[in-house]
């Protein structure tokens, strides 16, 4: 008796998890992000943001440290295609107009080319990501994307460990 009550809430478990539940977004967050090469000497990096768009997205703001340039930015959702958008420079960071909105149950990825660090000496870098849905006035936070970039001593001190 007592192994069937511990494996009771362990099926109710599983039947979430196949039914897909457990995996459903219910807000547009950020799912991961990275930079390549991810070294504080690349002279010419790219960092991306991946976001899960759950409600139609218009409009998304970075707020890029002021020890980062960029060069060019790029969208694209999950099939690689490019998504169209005009990109402002503003005072903290960049702002992304849709050209048309990002449909939900869409990965869209934010690719930021020709990064250069001016302060090698920090290795984790903040991009505070928001989103304007279709319909509404104003910005939300959908999240803090990390970026760790490494220097080449502790590459090589990685390497020789």
């Amino acid at each position: 008796m007592s192994n069937l009550l511990l494996l009771l809430p362990l099926l109710s478990l599983g039947v979430i998890w196949l039914s897909g539940e457990l995996f459903r977004a219910k807000q547009t967050h950020i799912v991961r992000s990275g930079a390549y090469p991810n070294r504080t000497n690349a002279l010419n990096a790219t960092h991306f943001i991946e976001i899960l768009v759950t409600e139609p997205v218009t409009e998304v703001r970075i707020h890029i440290p002021s020890e980062i340039s960029v060069e060019h930015v790029q969208l694209i959702n999950r099939q690689f295609q490019t998504v169209p958008a005009t990109v402002i420079r503003i005072d903290a960071g960049l702002l992304i107009s849709l050209s048309l909105p990002v449909s939900p149950r869409t990965n869209l990825t934010v690719m930021l080319q020709g990064v250069r660090i001016l302060n090698r000496s920090k290795r984790i870098w903040n991009y505070e990501i928001y989103a304007k849905h279709l319909n509404h006035e104003s910005f939300k936070q959908i999240g803090i994307a990390n970026l760790l970039i490494y220097s080449e001593l502790n590459s090589h001190q990685r390497i020789l460990s």
